[in-house]
């Protein structure tokens, strides 16, 4: 469990940081007042590292599969079920009801994986063509 927590820290602050510098070229220091596809890849090219981009990539895919995990441990599911009550008499009513969803939601999809291959190699191909240049990054 340590480890899935700190997997999405890691995702968190990475994501957090990039999505600052991206935001920061985008409404800083951009002479346009549209973004269209045109700025936002110029933005996203220069508010990153194609490195970071690939490092966030692999902790989505690895949080895919811790929570899939998770979601399917009975002892863990038992647990937080166990647990409604006292999260609410503490205050944690709002954050038990969240990991609760995610895990009910995680259950209920029945190929993780397969949703998990296509995020990621779709993700990966815009990478791709955004940093070697292609005129059309986000076409599928």
């Amino acid at each position: 469990m340590l480890g899935t927590v700190s997997n999405l820290v890691e995702l968190n602050l990475l994501t957090q940081r990039l999505d600052d510098a991206l935001a920061e070229n985008l409404f800083n220091d951009s002479k346009q007042s549209d973004i269209n596809e045109q700025s936002y890849v110029k933005a996203y090219q220069s508010a990153s590292r194609r490195e970071d981009r690939l490092r966030q990539l692999v902790l989505v895919e690895r949080a895919g599969e811790l929570l899939d995990r998770h979601a399917r441990n009975p002892v863990l599911r038992f647990t937080l079920s166990v647990s409604e009550k006292p999260a609410k008499k503490s205050g944690l009513h709002s954050l038990h009801g969240f990991l609760m969803r995610g895990l009910d939601a995680f259950y209920r999809m029945s190929d993780v994986d397969l949703l998990m291959q296509t995020l990621i190699e779709r993700e990966s191909r815009i990478l791709s063509r955004i940093y070697n240049g292609d005129p059309q990054p986000f076409k599928l």
